[in-house]
């Protein structure tokens, strides 16, 4: 299937064609070539997105938050706040939606995992002191369960939680 899609900052592919795009003002459900609805998130600096197996639901990460999005009409269902003074660095959900990991750091030289529930309540956070903080970590990945389980890759750290 060929697709003539506008830019966007990050977008995410789902079952039947489904597209997700993500820009610094909205997001957009393209079915096929065509729009399906575009709406208005209030995000500030979007910049990762995945989407449920069912193709019902995405997770944003932005700048300094996390939100799930309903993609039957474009609005945000849930949303997460890093702390204060942390940036999202990295996002990853498992298939069905039932948990997140959120990669966080800040300028002060701490590397944080964050695993969220469904609803994007903690469920449990572990911090690391870095030497220098990066942009780019940590790095954080779910894996589907029973028990499911998150982990997270710092500067010279690693960590596993689990329910």
């Amino acid at each position: 299937m060929a697709y003539r899609l506008p830019a966007a900052r990050t977008l995410a592919a789902g079952p039947e064609g489904l597209v997700v795009l993500v820009d610094r003002e909205g997001i957009a459900l393209y079915g096929g070539a065509s729009r399906e609805w575009r709406k208005s998130h209030g995000l500030y600096f979007p910049r990762l997105v995945a989407l449920d197996e069912a193709g019902g639901r995405a997770v944003v990460g932005a700048h300094h938050e996390v939100a799930l999005v309903s993609l039957a009409d474009g609005r945000v269902t849930a949303r997460w706040e890093a702390p204060e003074g942390f940036g999202v660095t990295d996002l990853a959900a498992a298939p069905d939606f039932s948990s997140f990991a959120v990669g966080v750091r800040s300028l002060a030289a701490i590397e944080a995992v964050v695993w969220l529930d469904a609803g994007l309540g903690e469920i449990a956070r572990e911090e690391h002191t870095v030497t220098q903080p990066s942009g780019a970590s940590p790095e954080v990945a779910v894996f589907a369960g029973p028990p499911s389980r998150a982990a997270a890759w710092g500067q010279g750290w690693y960590a596993e939680l689990s329910q």
